[in-house]
């Protein structure tokens, strides 16, 4: 886990620059496939909250305010939206948002775990990880 930075490099290790400064915690990047925007998570406002940055550490922005811990952002296909899990609800559900934090909505209702969701290639399904076994809800 990454405490209070984040570095790019190349592909090869090469050129690091380090993106964030603060004392919290940065954990779980993922970047686009265009290699644009990085989304993440961050407990600098005390619980975990979803941010994204241009690539190369500029354009803060915060995402979710919640009073609760968001986790496991991760870009669809297209990279205009962001599926993520949040115990905004009481338990761990997916939602999904625009890319710049807009129109977030629930995709699962279930008294245990629903986390940990992955697009589908073609960006029309999530996968995602519940309490029992593997669901698909559609996006």
């Amino acid at each position: 886990m990454a405490t209070g930075k984040y570095t790019s490099s190349n592909a090869d290790g090469s050129s690091p620059t380090r993106l964030t400064f603060n004392p919290a915690s940065d954990i779980e990047p993922r970047m686009t496939r265009g290699a644009q925007r990085i989304v993440f998570a961050s407990n600098r406002t005390g619980n975990y909250e979803l941010y994204s940055m241009n690539a190369d550490g500029s354009g803060l922005t915060r995402l979710t305010f919640t009073n609760a811990n968001n986790y496991n952002p991760v870009w669809s296909p297209d990279e205009s939206r962001i599926a993520f899990e949040s115990y905004r609800d009481g338990q761990a559900e997916v939602y999904i948002m625009a890319a710049n934090g807009a129109g977030q909505s629930r995709l699962t209702v279930n008294p245990g775990f629903d986390g940990e969701p992955s697009w589908s290639p073609d960006g029309t399904h999530i996968a995602f990880a519940p309490t029992g076994t593997a669901k698909t809800a559609f996006g």
